[in-house]
């Protein structure tokens, strides 16, 4: 590989990632909104390359980069679709190819941005869930850690420790667990997380079914589920059909979606329709309860229309099941850190008391 080869790979791949999901949603709302205004899509395209290069002063910027290369594309008889093939994801770029498909290419970029907004809102409850109460945590690591090597040790020399009583004794254990098992147990803490966050999308078989009734396993299961449910809605929105939908959705899964999906596939091929077919699996996947409103709304007429709404109600409830949880694990962690800092202030008065009763008995 040339170095030239070497630094094109780079290049693109860094656009690639600079092409995100805010700038993914800007590109597709501008094609939006010149198609509803009937601009054609090729004229549109070398308009919004013009836009994003800031009338080609930056041509290096992503989305500029993007709109050049779909103009060509189109300008060649390519799709759109097949242009954004290199820079999105395929379930984006298999939704707007449905949209080529039926004619209705401003509603399909539409379905793809609400599929991103959708996926941001969701980890963004899932990072409100995990990033603030770990960093309360890990002060509260950090206080513990000062308490077993500065606070109690230096409070030793002064003071018998056999003579602290109340919250002062509390912290002296609190020292001698801290000392003797503290690397142990911060082992095992990071151990545990690291194969639970590993096994997440990795995991399945029986083992799976039942961890997924577990926390931290369930607030993963309802919140890929109704990403899934999501992504069904739309693409059938799209007119794409149910088995082609779950076809495509299985193709770039993680082990574990990949097992549900398959589980779906093997039901519609057996004439089940989708609420059937997620409960004959057995996964329990998104949801019981989901699984059950399925199964109601699929035998009946209007599936596409219903399954949309049904989607959008139930993402929005899983959102707020997730930020209801961070709130409940912010709550919980700052009252761990406010009662350990409290412990610190009455377990050093209680030491200056016992050190106070020390002095008075030498004199």
């Amino acid at each position: 590989m040339t170095l030239k080869t070497l630094w094109s790979s780079l290049d693109e791949r860094l656009t690639k990632i600079r092409f995100g999901s805010a700038s993914r949603i800007e590109f597709y709302r501008s094609i939006a909104l010149l198609l509803e205004n009937n601009v054609p899509l090729n004229a549109g395209l070398l308009e919004l390359h013009n836009v994003f290069s800031d009338d080609r002063k930056n041509t290096g910027e992503p989305l500029a980069i993007v709109a050049l290369e779909c103009f060509q594309a189109t300008s060649n008889g390519r799709k759109l679709s097949q242009a954004l093939s290199r820079w999105a994801p395929h379930q984006e770029v298999t939704l707007i190819a449905a949209g080529e498909q039926s004619g209705a290419l401003a509603t399909s970029l539409k379905d793809a941005i609400r599929m991103i907004s959708y996926k941001q809102r969701i980890k963004a409850a899932v990072l409100g869930a995990t990033v603030y109460p770990t960093f309360l945590y890990s002060l509260a690591g950090l206080l513990l850690w000062v308490i077993a090597t500065i606070l109690v040790p230096k409070m030793a020399k002064l003071s018998n420790p056999d003579s602290w009583e109340g919250v002062g004794y509390l912290l002296s254990v609190i020292s001698w667990a801290v000392t003797n098992f503290g690397v142990f147990l911060i082992v095992a803490i990071v151990g545990i997380l690291v194969t639970v966050f590993f096994s997440l999308p990795r995991l399945t078989g029986e083992l799976r079914v039942f961890l997924d009734r577990a926390p931290i396993y369930t607030t993963y299961r309802v919140l890929h589920g109704s990403a899934f449910l999501l992504n069904v809605s739309v693409m059938i929105r799209a007119g794409i059909q149910l088995h082609d939908a779950l076809l495509l959705l299985h193709q770039d899964a993680e082990p574990w979606l990949k097992e549900r999906i398959g589980a779906a596939i093997l039901g519609t091929r057996q004439g089940a329709n989708l609420g059937v077919a997620l409960d004959r699996a057995g996964h329990r996947f998104p949801d019981k309860r989901a699984v059950q409103y399925l199964k109601i709304l699929a035998s009946r007429e209007g599936f596409d229309e219903a399954i949309n709404k049904f989607s959008q109600d139930w993402v929005e409830q899983c959102i707020k099941r997730v930020e209801q949880s961070a709130a409940l694990s912010l709550i919980i962690s700052a009252a761990f850190m406010a009662g350990l800092m409290a412990l610190v202030v009455l377990g050093t008065l209680d030491m200056q008391d016992a050190l106070d009763r020390s002095v008075s008995a030498r004199i």
